[in-house]
């Protein structure tokens, strides 16, 4: 019995707090803040400075506190739409090639900063589903948008 007591002890300081537990940042933390401003900087100029704001959709704003994949919807101050015909999707918009104003993002926390990893912009399908793998983080954050490893190439 001590043994195991020992080792679990000696253990516990490798397992790091959180990777396991998912939770939705909350409204006005820091790194709530820290991701949607990381959007905003990403999008602000496709958009030709319409001040934007973005909206967490359903289950899709998941974090364990080192990643955070999320699903967001893009309006203007006011929950007014975004002009899509005074932004650099204008043509994509105008062809029908966008199914709603939906943005999946992928954030990694490095040395207690957040960077943006990748996007998928106004997709017409869910094209996250591997990025779990090809990004290396861990599948739990993707929840049911995570594609089996089989799936993955």
């Amino acid at each position: 019995m001590f043994a195991l007591l020992l080792i679990g002890n000696l253990l516990i300081p490798f397992v790091s707090p959180g990777q396991n537990r998912i939770y939705e940042p909350t409204r006005g933390s820091g790194e709530r803040n820290a991701q949607m401003d990381l959007l905003r900087n990403e999008f602000t100029s496709k958009f030709n400075g319409q001040k934007l704001i973005f909206e967490a959709i359903g289950d899709f704003y998941r974090s364990n506190g080192d990643w955070a994949f999320i699903y967001v919807f893009v309006y203007q101050s006011g929950a007014k739409p975004v002009d899509f015909n005074n932004s650099k999707y204008k043509k994509d918009y105008e062809a029908g090639m966008m199914d709603n104003n939906g943005i999946f993002a992928l954030f990694k926390k490095t040395n207690g900063k957040w960077s943006l990893i990748t996007h998928a912009d106004f997709p017409t399908g869910v094209p996250t589903g591997c990025w779990w793998k090809q990004y290396k983080a861990p599948k739990i954050i993707f929840g049911s948008a995570a594609e089996e490893p089989k799936n993955c190439l």
